[in-house]
């Protein structure tokens, strides 16, 4: 999340919640907590929270329900096999990582793959399919 999309969920905060204003240090500070987040799941956090509560929201509420949703989405799965030489362990293990960040980000497996990939510099072959020319006609054909 950037600077300004912090921002933009603390003026969101403030427009529910009178009782408070933000300046620019506040949204340096929250970004601190939230910033590594994505901009949607922040904001459905803050969504969630004045659903069911009252009282001012804090950083660790939206971390709090932020996490809840990531491992949701990751749930019990189990990446793929890495396409990495399986003795480079720093690679094996940096790719498995980026692989669970990006499908706790929302993506699906072959976008959390290709993230993936580029975190460690894999560049996979695109297997070219053949043209193969087909001779129809020894078929028979259809009466009409």
């Amino acid at each position: 999340m950037t600077l300004q999309e912090t921002a933009a969920i603390l003026a969101m905060i403030a427009a529910v919640d009178s009782r408070r204003s933000f300046g620019e240090i506040d949204v340096t500070a929250w970004h601190a907590f939230i910033g590594g987040f994505m901009f949607d799941d922040a904001r459905e956090a803050v969504i969630a929270h004045y659903k069911e509560s009252p009282h001012s929201i804090l950083p660790t509420d939206v971390c709090t329900r932020v996490g809840a949703v990531r491992r949701a989405r990751i749930g019990n799965r189990v990446a793929p096999l890495p396409p990495v030489d399986a003795n480079d362990v720093r690679a094996y293990q940096d790719w498995i990582g980026a692989w669970f960040i990006a499908i706790a980000d929302g993506l699906d497996d072959k976008a959390a793959e290709a993230v993936a990939d580029a975190k460690v510099g894999v560049k996979r072959q695109v297997t070219a399919t053949a043209q193969r020319d087909v001779n129809l006609s020894g078929l028979a054909k259809r009466p009409e």
